[in-house]
């Protein structure tokens, strides 16, 4: 007698304070997706509509929105990368009070994957929590990282050491105090693996650590003007941005590293003269006042980054380095006391924009928190570009 065995599903609930309208609108929408779930998606959120998600591991997942009651349920069918039938994800929202019970059953799965569906959900879910409810993404609060600034590896780097193509990774700069510089690596090593995985183009240094946490020690292989080296590294956490209340707040910080980096900034330039700023230092090196139009550029980029970060669909490309860029800016601005001053209202622009947030801007908290978490780290940009001038103006 055969006797029918049900199909194994897998559960998962959260409980989430945050509006149920935020909370249905993190399983369907690209950009709120990619805050807790995946590093990109592609959504068409309808009834028979797709979905793409990739992670920047090469694993992604395809499907369709099956079923869609706003604020109360999503159904999806669900394939993911080496796998040849569809799963069925069923997501219930339960709205209660100023909270949100989540209820996700996964089922028509691969049995042999059960472990490692379990383990991935329960973290993303986790992250969705932290997102909503703090702001915070714990893919970056529990991030490790070498505490360097990747340079270029060159065709003569790659000569001289005898590294393959689209392999390596190259210190260009350290982070004061982080893993790399505590270990004693300095500004050109040239690394080429990581607890013996060979760093590639397809395998970068943060996937092989994907799964590090602050405090492991990783092995680590680098070349120093073409000897061979091996050490260890003791990892620490990413550094996270300093908490602020509100926009105002975080307005208020932005002004007084701006005022300062101008002021150190406008002294260099004023001091040096237009012709000695406007001289490459090498072909193919920025001068001074390009430099200051790059930074100016990156101002303005960092506050559409901000609009689209509210308003949405968010962009991901960078675009003050382009030289057509940086050489229509100076036609337009082609002195330095023009960039100097343009550069001012930019950081007065952006000063401008934040404190207006803060009566305008979005409720969703992970707005701010990664608005704050993009200026404390372009922070150390500006700085690099400062050491740059100095160095063009000598």
């Amino acid at each position: 007698m055969m006797t029918d065995v049900a199909a194994p599903v897998l559960t998962f609930t959260r409980t989430i304070h945050a509006p149920v309208s935020q909370v249905y609108r993190s399983f369907i929408d690209r950009d709120w997706v990619t805050y807790w779930f995946s590093d990109d998606a592609h959504t068409r959120p309808e009834v028979g509509g797709h979905f793409l998600l990739t992670w920047n591991t090469g694993y992604y997942a395809v499907g369709s929105f099956v079923e869609l009651e706003a604020d109360k349920k999503i159904v999806l069918n669900w394939r993911g990368a080496g796998e040849t039938t569809d799963s069925r994800i069923e997501i219930n929202l339960d709205a209660q009070g100023d909270s949100v019970v989540v209820n996700v059953e996964y089922s028509d799965f691969n049995f042999e994957a059960a472990d490692a569906i379990q383990r991935e959900w329960e973290n993303r879910l986790d992250n969705l929590v932290s997102a909503l409810e703090k702001g915070e993404d714990q893919r970056i609060t529990n991030r490790v990282i070498l505490g360097i600034y990747p340079g270029n590896v060159t065709d003569a780097d790659r000569k001289n050491n005898n590294i393959a193509e689209n392999a390596a990774m190259k210190v260009g700069g350290l982070i004061p105090g982080y893993s790399a510089e505590a270990a004693g690596l300095l500004t050109d090593d040239i690394i080429t693996e990581i607890n013996g995985q060979t760093i590639t183009n397809t395998l970068p240094s943060f996937v092989i650590l994907a799964n590090s946490v602050p405090g492991d020690v990783v092995s680590v292989t680098f070349y120093r003007s073409g000897e061979k080296h091996e050490t260890t590294i003791t990892l620490k956490g990413y550094p996270l941005p300093q908490k602020v209340a509100d926009y105002g707040e975080l307005a208020d910080r932005v002004k007084a590293m701006d005022e300062a980096d101008y002021a150190e900034i406008a002294a260099l330039i004023t001091t040096a003269g237009e012709e000695t700023a406007s001289k490459k230092p090498a072909e193919g090196e920025w001068s001074a006042k390009e430099v200051l139009a790059h930074l100016t550029l990156h101002e303005r980029w960092l506050q559409t980054w901000m609009g689209i970060q509210v308003q949405g669909p968010e962009q991901t490309a960078y675009v003050a380095n382009h030289p057509a860029l940086i050489a229509a800016f100076l036609e337009i601005y082609p002195t330095t006391a023009d960039v100097l001053a343009e550069l001012r209202r930019s950081y007065n622009h952006t000063v401008a924009i934040l404190r207006n947030f803060k009566t305008n801007g979005s409720e969703r908290k992970a707005h701010l928190w990664w608005a704050t978490f993009q200026i404390d780290t372009l922070r150390n940009h500006t700085r690099q570009h400062i050491d740059q001038i100095k160095a063009a103006l000598q």
